[in-house]
């Protein structure tokens, strides 16, 4: 499994987690069993709309859940149709979220939630970027 997480710096699994989706600079795309993650910069972040290809991008890397602190209905939408199961996170690490993870805690995104906004979170363009890949400890 693939869980696809939003960060503001790569800190590897101390990363903390952006505050929403679209404007994170990269995202940590981790396999919770193995601790093996790859990161990704988002050449969209900041840019108003940008969710849309964002959302593709990821697609494209093959994720199966989505762990966010804040996101638009719209990118909501496209992921959920993907089959891509979508969490919410408050500000805190992928270590924290992993944990969470493992012991069936986190709690799912639920579409109308605090956590999903209103506005339209789905167009754009970019592509995303690669930066590393690393393992994690314990």
């Amino acid at each position: 499994m693939n869980v696809c997480i939003p960060i503001v710096k790569d800190h590897g699994l101390d990363s903390r987690i952006s505050p929403h989706f679209s404007a994170a600079p990269r995202f940590l795309v981790v396999d919770p069993q193995s601790r093996s993650f790859r990161v990704l910069s988002n050449d969209r972040a900041g840019q108003r709309g940008g969710g849309r290809e964002v959302v593709s991008a990821l697609l494209a890397e093959h994720i199966d859940a989505l762990v966010v602190g804040g996101i638009g209905a719209g990118a909501v939408g496209h992921l959920a149709r993907a089959g891509v199961r979508l969490y919410g996170a408050s500000s805190r690490s992928v270590t924290e979220v992993l944990e969470e993870l493992r012991r069936g805690t986190l709690p799912p995104l639920a579409a109308d939630g605090p956590l999903v906004h209103g506005h339209g979170d789905v167009d754009g363009g970019g592509p995303l970027g690669r930066h590393r890949h690393g393992r994690g400890a314990g």
